[in-house]
């Protein structure tokens, strides 16, 4: 060799190389017992916390402390493979125990692990609600673990013997239905065809295993070619049938003359074989016809015009008229005000009597026997007095009113008399008095009479009634 000797290293720089020496071989030992599960890109999800991967080894060591290692296995460790948010991440599980899909196992198996991975799930939310009590540190741990049990779906869980595992924890879908993202066999496989040499993965060290393959691995795989394919396809579809449509809309147009004009140019005219012509084609006699209606329209604008102007200045103004005077109550209405409301009403016949002002007018009703209802009598044939205003007089603004009913049965068959007397004027002036007298049958007005009295010189005829009534 020349005498020449291989130069060794300084003194000094042994420690560092031997302290990265040791932390390599920390991190080898360490990789040994984990095996690789999957590895997703995480499209189409979106986290629950932003900092949740970040503190797996915090939060599985509350869970693996608080609940047991059981607890602390169903989340997978992550792994980014690259910098930044949007790079692939590696997934591991403890133990040399290769985990499979959970869709890949028999339907009793799986739903043995379903019903593990929800009370797994339950124990962890109970422990977040109770973290959750206990100060702001651990309320922002409980918040993590509330945000880490959620998953997108089955295509997330795996299963290492009968222990779930999740993948793809803390991330829930940015669509409405569940999606998983792609499963690393199909990441890699669609990268190799891309670029060989740039996707061509490093061989797993110690006790790294590759990823499942087949087809429980390429279950959460992303979108093939043929699936994107079929959905351009889709996409060109639509494009023709809309230009199909728009065509079909502008052929309706020129038949209808609603494209086109005199002042387009004529190349683009005869482009249109069905361009319909502005002029030419109406008529003469049907445009004089217009022409002459136009021309009788406006005649008759200015002459309402000038006369308008003209009954601006001569036209009087319409007289004014009068105020109707108020509407006079009908008997039926007028005769219900009067009665007080605890006056007795009749079911099958009532007579009224009114009047206005001080004077005391009697009510007689003659039945068919000879007996008289009135003042003095109140009950007869069936009848009765339920009321008798102005007995001691009253006032020249008083309504009076005497009412004979019929409550409990029907007149008894003949003729019956109805008849007014003036029992004392009261000091009321006038020559003579006023008064209606009304029949009433089932609460309605059937007859009226309207007549005047002047003295108190005996009972006055005013109407006769048959029973039965007609």
């Amino acid at each position: 060799m020349n005498g020449s000797r291989v130069s060794s290293p300084p003194p000094r720089q042994w420690p560092r190389r031997l302290r990265l020496l040791r932390a390599l071989l920390h991190r080898d030992r360490a990789m040994s017992t984990n095996t690789l599960i999957t590895r997703t890109s995480g499209r189409g999800l979106e986290p629950n916390h932003s900092r949740l991967l970040d503190r797996h080894g915090q939060m599985v060591a509350v869970v693996r402390q608080r609940l047991g290692p059981e607890h602390a296995a169903l989340f997978a460790e992550p792994t980014r493979m690259g910098a930044g948010s949007g790079s692939d991440i590696a997934w591991y599980a403890e133990g040399d125990v290769e985990p499979k899909p959970l869709l890949s196992l028999p339907e009793d198996v799986a739903a043995r692990v379903r019903q593990r991975l929800e009370r797994l799930k339950a124990d962890i939310v109970s422990l977040a609600e109770t973290l959750g009590k206990q100060g702001e540190a651990s309320q922002d741990l409980a918040s993590l673990l509330r945000a880490a049990v959620v998953a997108p779906g089955d295509s997330a869980v795996w299963v290492a013997g009968e222990q779930p595992i999740l993948v793809d924890w803390g991330r829930r879908a940015a669509v409405a239905d569940d999606v998983v993202a792609p499963a690393a066999g199909a990441i890699i496989a669609a990268r190799e065809q891309a670029d060989p040499v740039r996707a061509a993965p490093a061989a797993p060290s110690g006790g790294e295993r590759a990823p499942p393959s087949g087809p429980a691995a390429s279950a959460g795989a992303g979108e093939s070619p043929g699936a994107a394919w079929s959905r351009n396809l889709a996409g060109l579809a639509l494009w023709l049938l809309f230009f199909v449509l728009l065509a079909m809309l502008a052929g309706r147009l020129l038949q209808a003359c609603g494209v086109g004009g005199p002042r387009w140019p004529a190349s683009l005219r005869n482009l249109f074989p069905q361009y319909c012509t502005a002029g030419g084609t109406v008529d003469p006699v049907t445009n004089d016809a217009i022409a002459s209606l136009e021309a009788q329209a406006r005649a008759a604008e200015l002459a309402l015009a000038r006369k308008i102007a003209a009954c601006e200045v001569s036209c009087p103004a319409p007289p004014q008229r009068a105020a109707a005077p108020p509407p006079v109550l009908p008997i039926q209405e007028e005769i219900t005000r009067r009665l007080p409301s605890t006056v007795e009403r009749g079911k099958h016949l009532e007579i009224t009597l009114t009047w206005e002002g001080s004077s005391d007018l009697d009510l007689y009703v003659s039945c068919p026997g000879g007996a008289i209802i009135n003042y003095r009598n109140h009950e007869a044939c069936g009848g009765k007095l339920v009321a008798d205003l102005n007995r001691d007089g009253g006032t020249p603004q008083s309504r009076a009113v005497e009412h004979i009913i019929w409550a409990d049965r029907p007149p008894a068959p003949g003729a019956y008399q109805v008849g007014v007397a003036m029992f004392n004027r009261y000091g009321d002036a006038r020559a003579s008095i006023p008064y209606y007298v009304a029949i009433w049958r089932n609460g309605r007005v059937v007859r009226e009479e309207r007549r005047e009295i002047s003295a108190n010189d005996g009972i006055e005829p005013v109407l006769t009634l048959t029973s039965p009534l007609e």
